[in-house]
Protein backbone atom coordinates (compact mmCIF):
# COMPACT_ATOMS: atom_id res chain seq x y z
CA UNK A 1 0.00 0.00 0.00
CA UNK A 2 2.73 2.33 1.04
CA UNK A 3 4.76 1.61 -2.40
CA UNK A 4 2.31 3.88 -4.26
CA UNK A 5 2.81 7.26 -2.32
CA UNK A 6 -0.73 7.93 -2.10
CA UNK A 7 -0.87 9.76 -5.03
CA UNK A 8 -1.34 9.84 -8.84
CA UNK A 9 0.57 7.13 -9.98
CA UNK A 10 4.29 8.09 -12.32
CA UNK A 11 6.92 6.03 -13.98
CA UNK A 12 9.05 6.81 -11.14
CA UNK A 13 6.75 5.05 -8.14
CA UNK A 14 6.69 2.16 -11.10
CA UNK A 15 10.42 2.06 -10.79
CA UNK A 16 11.01 2.12 -7.23
CA UNK A 17 8.24 -0.68 -7.03
CA UNK A 18 9.15 -2.86 -9.63
CA UNK A 19 13.03 -2.72 -8.98
CA UNK A 20 12.92 -4.49 -5.33
CA UNK A 21 9.94 -6.92 -6.23
CA UNK A 22 12.66 -8.40 -9.29
CA UNK A 23 15.38 -8.06 -6.81
CA UNK A 24 13.32 -10.30 -4.20
CA UNK A 25 11.78 -12.71 -6.65
CA UNK A 26 14.95 -13.86 -8.17
CA UNK A 27 17.11 -13.93 -4.97
CA UNK A 28 14.36 -16.15 -3.63
CA UNK A 29 14.33 -17.98 -6.94
CA UNK A 30 17.73 -18.77 -6.99
CA UNK A 31 17.78 -20.57 -3.56
CA UNK A 32 14.42 -22.23 -4.82
CA UNK A 33 12.33 -20.73 -2.69
CA UNK A 34 8.11 -20.76 -3.45
CA UNK A 35 7.01 -17.88 -3.57
CA UNK A 36 4.13 -16.50 -4.73
CA UNK A 37 3.82 -12.82 -5.94
CA UNK A 38 1.08 -10.87 -4.12
CA UNK A 39 -0.01 -7.14 -5.54
CA UNK A 40 -1.17 -4.19 -3.29
CA UNK A 41 -4.46 -4.44 -2.21
CA UNK A 42 -7.26 -1.49 -2.77
CA UNK A 43 -8.13 1.56 -0.65
CA UNK A 44 -12.10 2.07 0.06
CA UNK A 45 -14.15 3.83 -1.96
CA UNK A 46 -15.91 6.24 1.02
CA UNK A 47 -13.26 5.88 3.71
CA UNK A 48 -10.05 6.95 1.80
CA UNK A 49 -9.18 10.59 3.24
CA UNK A 50 -13.14 10.61 3.30
CA UNK A 51 -12.81 11.67 -0.74
CA UNK A 52 -14.18 9.04 -3.17
CA UNK A 53 -12.06 11.21 -6.06
CA UNK A 54 -9.08 10.63 -3.89
CA UNK A 55 -9.74 6.97 -3.73
CA UNK A 56 -10.50 6.62 -7.87
CA UNK A 57 -6.55 8.08 -7.71
CA UNK A 58 -4.96 5.87 -5.50
CA UNK A 59 -7.04 2.48 -7.00
CA UNK A 60 -5.75 3.38 -10.40
CA UNK A 61 -1.96 3.82 -8.96
CA UNK A 62 -1.85 0.72 -7.45
CA UNK A 63 -3.65 -1.00 -10.07
CA UNK A 64 -0.46 -0.32 -11.90
CA UNK A 65 1.62 -1.69 -9.34
CA UNK A 66 -0.64 -4.84 -9.80
CA UNK A 67 0.53 -5.05 -13.54
CA UNK A 68 4.27 -4.71 -12.76
CA UNK A 69 3.90 -7.05 -9.82
CA UNK A 70 1.61 -9.88 -12.14
CA UNK A 71 4.75 -8.77 -14.82
CA UNK A 72 7.18 -10.01 -12.42
CA UNK A 73 5.72 -13.58 -11.19
CA UNK A 74 5.35 -14.15 -14.61
CA UNK A 75 8.81 -13.48 -15.83
CA UNK A 76 9.79 -15.60 -12.78
CA UNK A 77 7.66 -18.36 -13.23
CA UNK A 78 5.72 -17.93 -9.76
CA UNK A 79 1.88 -17.57 -9.04
CA UNK A 80 0.58 -14.04 -8.65
CA UNK A 81 -2.74 -13.01 -6.50
CA UNK A 82 -4.31 -10.37 -7.75
CA UNK A 83 -5.12 -8.91 -4.35
CA UNK A 84 -6.23 -5.71 -6.16
CA UNK A 85 -8.68 -7.28 -8.43
CA UNK A 86 -10.35 -9.04 -5.88
CA UNK A 87 -10.36 -6.41 -3.17
CA UNK A 88 -12.27 -4.13 -5.61
CA UNK A 89 -14.65 -6.61 -6.30
CA UNK A 90 -15.30 -7.44 -2.96
CA UNK A 91 -15.95 -4.08 -2.16
CA UNK A 92 -18.16 -3.40 -5.30
CA UNK A 93 -20.56 -6.27 -4.13
CA UNK A 94 -20.50 -5.18 -0.68
CA UNK A 95 -21.53 -1.52 -0.92
CA UNK A 96 -23.87 -2.84 -3.82
CA UNK A 97 -25.65 -5.10 -1.48
CA UNK A 98 -25.23 -3.48 1.91
CA UNK A 99 -24.96 0.14 1.21
CA UNK A 100 -21.85 2.58 0.77
CA UNK A 101 -20.54 1.91 4.51
CA UNK A 102 -19.49 -1.06 4.28
CA UNK A 103 -15.90 -1.19 4.07
CA UNK A 104 -13.93 -4.30 2.74
CA UNK A 105 -10.38 -1.91 2.81
CA UNK A 106 -11.09 -0.83 6.71
CA UNK A 107 -12.87 2.33 7.86
CA UNK A 108 -9.63 4.41 7.63
CA UNK A 109 -9.41 3.58 3.82
CA UNK A 110 -6.46 1.19 4.20
CA UNK A 111 -5.91 -1.52 6.64
CA UNK A 112 -8.88 -4.10 6.15
CA UNK A 113 -10.54 -5.49 8.92
CA UNK A 114 -11.36 -9.40 8.82
CA UNK A 115 -13.51 -9.13 5.89
CA UNK A 116 -10.88 -7.74 3.99
CA UNK A 117 -8.77 -9.76 5.25
CA UNK A 118 -10.49 -13.00 3.78
CA UNK A 119 -10.68 -11.59 0.21
CA UNK A 120 -6.79 -10.94 1.10
CA UNK A 121 -6.52 -14.88 1.86
CA UNK A 122 -8.26 -15.76 -0.98
CA UNK A 123 -6.38 -14.38 -3.44
CA UNK A 124 -3.26 -15.83 -1.97
CA UNK A 125 -5.29 -19.49 -1.38
CA UNK A 126 -6.59 -19.29 -5.32
CA UNK A 127 -2.65 -18.51 -6.63
CA UNK A 128 -1.62 -21.88 -4.63
CA UNK A 129 -4.04 -23.22 -6.51
CA UNK A 130 -6.61 -24.32 -4.03
CA UNK A 131 -10.36 -24.57 -5.00
CA UNK A 132 -11.60 -23.94 -1.77
CA UNK A 133 -12.83 -27.95 -1.25
CA UNK A 134 -10.97 -29.14 1.45
CA UNK A 135 -12.64 -32.13 1.50
CA UNK A 136 -15.64 -34.04 2.77
CA UNK A 137 -15.54 -35.60 6.47
CA UNK A 138 -18.61 -37.61 6.96
CA UNK A 139 -19.26 -39.14 10.44
CA UNK A 140 -21.91 -41.60 11.47
CA UNK A 141 -21.53 -42.51 15.22
CA UNK A 142 -23.50 -45.54 14.86
CA UNK A 143 -21.82 -47.15 11.74
CA UNK A 144 -18.92 -45.79 9.21
CA UNK A 145 -16.92 -42.98 8.40
CA UNK A 146 -15.54 -41.89 5.42
CA UNK A 147 -13.46 -38.87 3.96
CA UNK A 148 -12.19 -38.00 0.61
CA UNK A 149 -8.74 -37.89 -0.89
CA UNK A 150 -6.51 -36.36 1.59
CA UNK A 151 -8.36 -37.06 4.43
CA UNK A 152 -8.10 -39.94 6.63
CA UNK A 153 -10.56 -41.09 9.75
CA UNK A 154 -8.32 -42.51 12.46
CA UNK A 155 -10.73 -43.29 14.45
CA UNK A 156 -15.09 -42.59 15.50
CA UNK A 157 -16.01 -43.80 18.80
CA UNK A 158 -17.67 -42.85 21.77
CA UNK A 159 -18.51 -39.43 20.29
CA UNK A 160 -15.20 -38.36 19.41
CA UNK A 161 -13.69 -38.35 16.00
CA UNK A 162 -9.88 -37.96 15.64
CA UNK A 163 -8.64 -36.96 11.90
CA UNK A 164 -5.58 -36.68 9.51
CA UNK A 165 -5.25 -34.65 6.93
CA UNK A 166 -2.65 -33.95 4.33
CA UNK A 167 -4.48 -31.02 2.33
CA UNK A 168 -4.81 -28.90 5.02
CA UNK A 169 -1.72 -28.80 6.57
CA UNK A 170 -1.89 -26.53 9.74
CA UNK A 171 -4.22 -29.45 10.89
CA UNK A 172 -2.28 -32.24 9.99
CA UNK A 173 -4.07 -34.15 13.15
CA UNK A 174 -6.83 -33.06 14.89
CA UNK A 175 -9.85 -34.34 17.21
CA UNK A 176 -13.70 -33.67 18.28
CA UNK A 177 -16.82 -34.62 20.11
CA UNK A 178 -19.59 -34.80 17.74
CA UNK A 179 -23.02 -33.93 18.65
CA UNK A 180 -26.52 -35.14 17.64
CA UNK A 181 -28.58 -32.98 15.64
CA UNK A 182 -30.57 -31.10 18.71
CA UNK A 183 -28.12 -31.24 20.75
CA UNK A 184 -26.78 -29.21 23.15
CA UNK A 185 -23.02 -27.58 21.92
CA UNK A 186 -22.55 -27.64 25.98
CA UNK A 187 -20.35 -30.82 25.67
CA UNK A 188 -18.99 -30.08 22.60
CA UNK A 189 -15.15 -30.00 22.43
CA UNK A 190 -13.84 -27.92 19.54
CA UNK A 191 -11.21 -29.40 16.73
CA UNK A 192 -8.03 -29.05 17.69
CA UNK A 193 -4.70 -29.07 15.88
CA UNK A 194 -1.49 -30.76 16.93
Amino acid sequence: MNDGSYRAYDEGIGKAYEDPMRDIATRLKAVGATVVVGSPGAVDTKYFRNDPNQATVYNDNLAHLRDLAKQVAADNGMPFANVHDVMVEAMTKGKAALGDDYDVCGRDGVHPRPNGHIVMAYAFLEAMGFDGDLGTITVDLKGDSAATAGHKVLSAKDGTVELESSRYRSASTATGRARAPGQSHQNERRCSCL
